[in-house]
């Protein structure tokens, strides 16, 4: 079905917005701990159609699917009288279709900020014909308010929107999901790499990639229920081993609690953040972290973390050494990764254009070997990543699993048409290993 049928009983006006998907470059395993991620867009794309309704109706129809309409349902009981968020039902609406709690929750959220009675939409999904993953989430967050933005003719400021669209994902999900992946599709250019350094979330000037190389994405499907909540206690780990250097160094615990309640790290030890601790400072000064620690045990002994959005459970075993140690060098690799390809040699400089992208390579490498320490990594991806290093040489220089909300996906860098040929062979290699549907993209 195309859009006009789908609106044809809609006479209101129409709106378009389209986002890139983004893919972690480097750093985007750390961002937990204050590290600089770098992203760059890929060819993923979501883009949408939106038309307000005179009803409290939201009608969604995904360009590739067979049935009209994709979802419908009525939205009228999300605001409470007080205009408070009916949570209960707009988790029966995610549970049943999880794309259009996405957009209920942008609606609900847009309206509270606006002071605006809440109105249904119309949403046509689009998207390249050969995209067979999921629509990146934070994506749709952003398409759909800058629409209906533009179809109420309202101005929310820059950094206003990403912020709005991330809370409407951090809604739905029972997981921790960073600001600096809804920051990145919010920010991104076509070409471009965008340094964010996430203390919280400042946000650089991107910078363009060197011609001739590029950056491509094997997507190897949906993370594991086990995966997503290893993730989150590797997130918790790394707060455990910030609260133990800190009270180690002289910090206080009610200056611990202060951060947690307000938001505010400044006055803290590395301004509150593992990322700002050097490589030559933790082997000095921390190595003697526990490689684990039980909940329970730190809970007896101080049990004060400084992100607010985790908690600590007592019958777990956290892996505080390796998710300490990790963003400390994670850091380092990204900045000394983002200042070589900026001043990357020309090509003719031959050797030296050879040398910089084989340490380049290196620098991924060493993420994904850290990375994958952290059990965060699968066999899949490990095999994909032997095959790049199989392949040295043959236009391609480096590679490492990247850090996503939902999705496994490997970030790979090379050079010129034989590292674009070599990634396709990679590429039709694993297809036939991997057990489910993947699919690659480059960098546009």
């Amino acid at each position: 079905m195309n859009s006009d049928d789908f609106f044809v009983n809609n006479t209101n006006p129409r709106f378009t917005q389209s986002t890139f998907g983004c893919l972690d470059v480097m750093g985007g395993t750390a961002e937990y701990a204050g590290s600089l991620v770098l992203f760059t867009p890929v060819q993923t794309c979501i883009s949408i159609i939106l038309a307000l309704r005179n009803d409290t109706t939201i009608r969604l129809y995904k360009q590739s699917t067979t049935t009209f309409p994709d979802f419908q349902i009525d939205i009228s009981a999300l605001l409470h009288q007080d205009r408070t968020i009916n949570q209960s039902i707009l988790h029966e609406i995610t549970a049943s279709h999880y794309t259009t709690g996405i957009v209920s929750a942008c609606i609900v959220l847009f309206s509270i900020k606006q002071n605006m009675a809440l109105t249904g939409l119309d949403v046509y999904i689009q998207s390249p014909s050969d995209q067979t993953e999921t629509e990146p989430k934070e994506g749709l967050a952003i398409s759909i308010l800058k629409a209906l933005a533009e179809a109420n003719q309202v101005v929310i400021m820059e950094n206003e929107l990403p912020i709005l669209a991330h809370n409407a994902l951090q809604l739905l999900s029972l997981h921790h999901l960073p600001l600096v992946n809804t920051l990145a599709s919010y920010y991104i250019k076509p070409g471009h790499i965008l340094p964010i350094l996430c203390q919280p979330d400042h946000v650089s000037s991107t910078f363009i990639i060197p011609e001739g190389l590029g950056f491509a994405a094997i997507n190897l499907g949906p993370k594991s229920n086990k995966q997503l909540t290893l993730q989150e206690q590797v997130y918790t780990a790394a707060s455990i081993g910030y609260t133990m250097i800190s009270l180690y160094d002289g910090t206080y615990p009610h200056e611990l609690d202060t951060a947690r309640k307000t938001g505010n790290r400044e006055n803290l030890l590395y301004n509150g953040y593992l990322a700002n601790i050097t490589p030559t400072e933790f082997d000095n000064r921390y190595k003697w972290l526990p490689k684990h620690v039980y909940g329970s045990t730190f809970l007896e002994k101080s049990g004060i973390l400084v992100d607010s959005a985790l908690s600590v459970f007592p019958d777990i075993s956290y892996p505080v050494f390796q998710a300490t140690v990790h963003p400390i060098y994670e850091n380092i690799r990204a900045q000394y990764f983002s200042l070589l390809l900026q001043h990357m040699p020309e090509a003719d400089d031959v050797e030296r254009r050879q040398k910089s992208l084989q340490q380049l390579g290196n620098w991924m490498f060493q993420s994904h070997t850290s990375y994958a320490a952290l059990g965060l990594s699968n066999s899949i991806a490990d095999r994909l990543i032997q095959w790049v290093q199989q392949h040295l040489g043959k236009g391609v220089f480096g590679a490492r699993l990247t850090h996503s909300n939902t999705e496994n996906s490997v970030c790979i860098l090379w050079e010129g048409q034989q590292g674009y040929d070599t990634i396709q062979a990679i590429y039709q290699v694993i297809s036939q290993e991997a057990q489910s549907p993947i699919s690659l993209r480059f960098n546009r």
